[in-house]
């Protein structure tokens, strides 16, 4: 009977907050099956502090690392002038630098309640694309670059194109 929050994404660490025959809510408000999660005892690191943010540019892609203590879970997405990164029980970031930034001219932080909201302000460029990880005790945020495109008659030579057929119901 709730609304979707967000895809618990493997690694993400939170707490339970209430036990269901089937599932467990988490201390994020979303409820997940209990099948899929695994219950860690003691201090499992659920509350994550945010000591560092730093940036790099890769082949066809920008990253901001944040150094914490956790991996906290997240829901995000983007809009035509925006991508909004929302970090459950994270605290800590001060601000992140877009000034080697070719997507995005400012992010905007935001801290209500324990969890943070970034902002992230497009400059123009397109954005083709986000994937927030889990790496070496760090949250990534790598944001895609729009691929190059071969020039002559055959203009999308070397792109891989995927197509998702449908979400299943009655248009499987």
């Amino acid at each position: 009977t709730s609304n979707f929050v967000t895809t618990a994404k493997k690694g993400g660490v939170d707490y339970v907050s209430e036990i269901g025959d089937t599932m467990y809510k988490l201390g994020m408000g979303g409820w997940i099956p209990m099948e899929s999660a695994r219950p860690l005892t003691g201090n499992p690191g659920y509350q994550n502090s945010v000591s560092d943010v730093s940036f790099s540019q890769e082949a066809g892609s920008e990253r901001f690392i944040l150094s914490s203590t956790g991996a906290p879970l997240f829901s995000a997405y983007q809009t035509g002038e925006k991508l909004y990164v929302k970090l459950f029980h994270t605290t800590g970031v001060e601000g992140i630098d877009v000034s080697q930034s070719e997507l995005f001219s400012k992010v905007k932080v935001t801290e209500q309640n324990g969890n943070t909201t970034l902002e992230f302000m497009r400059n123009g460029t397109p954005l083709w694309g986000y994937l927030v990880s889990y790496e070496d005790g760090n949250t990534v945020i790598t944001c895609k670059y729009r691929p190059p495109l071969s020039g002559g008659s055959q203009p999308l030579s070397g792109i891989t194109v995927a197509l998702d057929a449908g979400h299943g119901g009655t248009d499987s």
